[in-house]
């Protein structure tokens, strides 16, 4: 059956969108997806952000409310990136934390993909799928699965995206997969070509 994902943030700044949103939602499902939750930050949860997603995702009643597994914001302002965080026991403690309150805070589980990323981190403890497959255990949080990401870090790491998507679909509580996602990714050319996720092919 055809369905709509609609970006949140764009909803909560257009009440012109917002008309079209409730257009829609009249014939078909519709999903929420965010980009402002921040939920791997270090600032603190920005509450009526999330309450704003929460009155919009229940206006329209949505199927769920996603965003990244990520950090997208510093002291207040925002970076308009999805910048990644170290796959470590504490970092999963902490976002867990932060999980749980929005999670409080929507009434629902917080659906969260998995993003593209250009760089890791010493501090790295297990792997992303790894990290994913416990935040959902600890939390009951669910996965948009972008395999354009996926793809992406493998070929930006010298990893096979076979093998690496073999690793994420046995690692994953498969009954967390709440959506799977095909966005396109562009080549920069360069000394060292790497795969950008734009969103654009």
């Amino acid at each position: 059956m055809p369905w709509f994902e609609l970006i949140a943030d764009e909803l909560l700044c257009s009440t012109g969108r917002r008309r079209v949103a409730e257009s829609l939602r009249a014939d078909y499902p519709l999903a929420l997806h965010a980009v402002g939750t921040n939920i791997a930050g270090a600032d603190p949860i920005d509450e009526s952000y999330v309450l704003q997603l929460r009155d919009q995702a229940d206006q329209l009643q949505v199927s769920w409310l996603s965003d990244h597994l990520c950090w997208s914001a510093h002291g207040k302002r925002q970076h308009f990136d999805l910048l990644p965080m170290p796959f470590s026991g504490r970092q999963l403690r902490y976002i867990a934390s932060r999980v749980q309150r929005v999670q409080e805070l929507i009434g629902r589980p917080l659906v969260l993909e998995n993003i593209s990323y250009y760089m890791r981190f010493v501090e790295d403890e297990m792997s992303e799928w790894e990290f994913h497959a416990q935040l959902c255990e600890n939390t009951g949080c669910e996965i948009l699965l972008d395999l354009n990401n996926l793809w992406s870090n493998a070929l930006n790491f010298a990893r096979d995206p076979v093998a690496d998507l073999q690793l994420a679909l046995s690692t994953l509580p498969v009954r967390s997969i709440r959506q799977i996602q095909l966005a396109g990714a562009s080549c920069q050319e360069g000394d060292t070509p790497y795969w950008i996720d734009t969103h654009g092919e």
